[in-house]
Formats: structure tokens, C-alpha cells, sequence
């Protein structure tokens, strides 16, 4: 996901600002709702809740938000698909909404018809950590001990279908690898153990990720994204040592389909104004999140081209999930 000039953002913010006087007076006349598919706490929960905080400010409404944490984030997105296209139900998510539909033919949504995306798009990569007392320092350590020790090794993920569970299993075929996926024992908040005996690795989010590293209870050997994070310059990438892995994170807000033109002009233009805002920017920063913003009609060209990346790196890797 590319950066926008300077110059660029704020032609834009200036023409989303032009809404109708009646529009700006008629909506919102009520609480609005930004649902997410994750537990609070979480890099997702945390970009909602810092909208959310700027959103009321602006509007003079309060935004609640709707922790629906399950694997893969099919709940939130459910609720968010079948609520009134009436812009007091939004959905902060991830790259789950690109990745789902290549692994599930019986979803209870069409993530292709059934959502608009109004902005909001922030973007971070997953990290790759191990157990501390992992006799490995880097990926190419723990590629060679998974090398000489096949379906010994087993990395955590939230769930089948989820985007940890899928960046795994692109890392397994991607590395040449024999290892197996094993489930959180219960719902992973930041700060509690991950990595179980059982476990000897895992991808996690970055705000999950350096929470458990500050904790002494993981070491941090990657980021996931094709060059160095900005926010983590020490930290490699997996492609350095793995040619041709790439697992890019990112998050964006939608509305459920049918949702006016006018009421999304005036959820863009705020949600725009928002991503200028500084302390908001300094918020996601601190947990590891980069603003993003790109208007939706181009987010929804990106979005149509990221599901047939996936499709493509899926197919190529032969990824499976059961």
C-alpha cells in the first residue's frame, strides 16, 4: 500500500469536505458503531478506538466500538454485512476480507458485494517470533532446524482461515518446510503467554508482537512485509532469508453495501480529516501502526488487486486450509 503525497491528501480532504449543508446537519444524529474482528487490545482494536476518539470529537456523536473477536474474523464482518446500510455500523478489518473467500465457498457474506470501503487504512506487518529458550536467533536458524527436524516444529495461530494461520502456512511452503499449525488454547490478549510448550513459533500481529517481546516471553526474529518496516529498522524481513515470501498487513473501514453516497461523503471526509490528525497519528505509531490513507475509490482498485495477489500466492504455494 503506497503513500499519498502531502499535496495529494489534502486536495483530497478539501473536495470531501464540500458535503451538503443538509447531509452535515442529518447525519450522524446518533451513536455510530465500528465493529472488530478482534479482542481489545489488539493493533486493530487499538486503530479503531483512536478513530473512534477523533470521529466523536468531530462529530459531536459518540463512536462506539464492538470487539467481535472469532477466527478469521467471519462474526464482525457478518454483523457488519447484515446491519442497515444507514453508516452507524462500520467495519474496522484486515486483510482477512481479501483472504477469506479463497478458503471458505459458504461464507455468510459476499465480501466483494456486500461492503464500500470510506477510508481509514492503516498498514503493518506481522512478526515473526519464537519461544525464548528456541535454540534459534534467526529465520535462517529456524528454517535449518525445521529442515533437520520435519513435523517436530509447530507454530501457533488464531484459528483455521485466519491471517496468521494463512502467513504461516506461506512461510512453510514458501521455506521448504515440514511443520504443523497448532490453535491458541483460548483467546491470545497481549501480555498473556503464547507460546506454549507445544509451540515454537508463531506470526503475530505488531501490537500482540512486541507486547509479548517486552515481556520476555518471545524473541522477534522478522517482519513479514517485502522491505523493512520503518518502525522496526532492525528487525529483517523473512524474504531476506526466504526468497519470494511476502505476507503485507493492512486494516481499512468499510460500510455495509447500499449505504447512501451522501452519508459515505461525510463518513470519508471525516475519516480523512482523522488520519491528519497528529496525536491520532502518534497513537497508531506507538503501537507499531503506520497511517495509510488512500481514497476509496482507489483502496477499492487495491482491494480488487490484493485478492488476486492472494489468489495467486495461495495457488502458487498450494496453502490448504482444512
Amino acid at each position: 500500500m503506497h503513500r499519498h503525497s502531502a499535496i495529494r491528501t489534502a486536495l483530497y480532504l478539501t473536495a470531501l469536505l464540500h458535503v451538503s449543508p443538509a447531509v452535515s446537519q442529518t447525519y450522524p444524529v446518533k451513536s455510530v458503531r465500528i465493529v472488530v474482528p478482534a479482542a481489545p487490545g489488539g493493533g486493530t482494536d487499538v486503530a479503531a478506538r483512536a478513530l473512534a476518539s477523533q470521529l466523536t470529537r468531530t462529530w459531536g456523536r459518540q463512536v462506539v466500538v464492538d470487539n467481535r473477536p472469532s477466527p478469521a474474523a467471519n462474526i464482525a464482518t457478518e454483523v457488519v454485512a447484515k446491519a442497515p446500510p444507514d453508516g452507524y455500523t462500520l467495519l474496522l478489518t484486515t486483510q482477512a476480507l481479501a483472504i477469506n473467500p479463497l478458503f471458505k465457498t459458504k461464507l455468510p457474506y459476499d465480501a466483494a458485494k456486500d461492503f464500500v470501503p470510506v477510508g481509514a487504512t492503516m498498514r503493518a506487518p506481522l512478526v515473526l517470533l519464537v519461544q525464548p529458550a528456541l535454540a534459534v536467533k534467526s529465520v535462517r536458524e529456524l528454517v535449518a532446524m525445521a529442515a533437520a527436524q520435519p513435523d517436530k516444529l509447530n507454530y501457533g495461530h488464531s484459528g483455521s482461515g485466519s491471517v496468521d494461520h494463512v502467513c504461516g502456512e506461506l512461510f512453510r511452503q514458501t521455506a521448504g518446510i515440514r511443520v504443523r499449525g497448532v490453535p491458541y488454547k483460548g483467546a491470545l490478549q497481549p501480555g498473556t503467554p503464547m507460546l506454549f510448550p507445544e509451540l515454537q513459533y508463531a506470526f503475530l500481529e505488531v501490537t500482540h508482537a512486541m507486547s509479548h517481546v517486552k515481556a520476555g516471553q518471545a524473541r522477534a526474529l522478522a517482519v513479514t512485509s517485502v522491505k523493512r518496516y520503518e518502525l522496526l529498522p532492525n528487525l529483517p524481513t523473512v524474504q531476506e532469508t526466504v526468497p519470494g515470501f511476502e505476507f503485507d498487513g493492512w486494516q481499512a473501514l468499510f460500510a455495509p453495501a447500499r449505504t447512501s453516497p451522501a452519508v459515505l461523503r461525510r463518513i470519508e471526509a471525516a475519516v480523512a480529516e482523522a488520519m491528519q490528525n497528529k496525536p491520532l497519528a502518534e497513537t497508531l505509531s506507538a503501537h507499531g501502526l503506520q497511517p495509510a490513507s488512500m481514497p476509496p475509490q482507489e483502496f477499492q482498485t487495491f482491494l480488487r488487486l490484493e485478492s488476486a495477489r492472494w489468489a495467486k500466492l495461495v495457488r502458487e504455494a498450494n496453502v490448504r486450509i482444512e
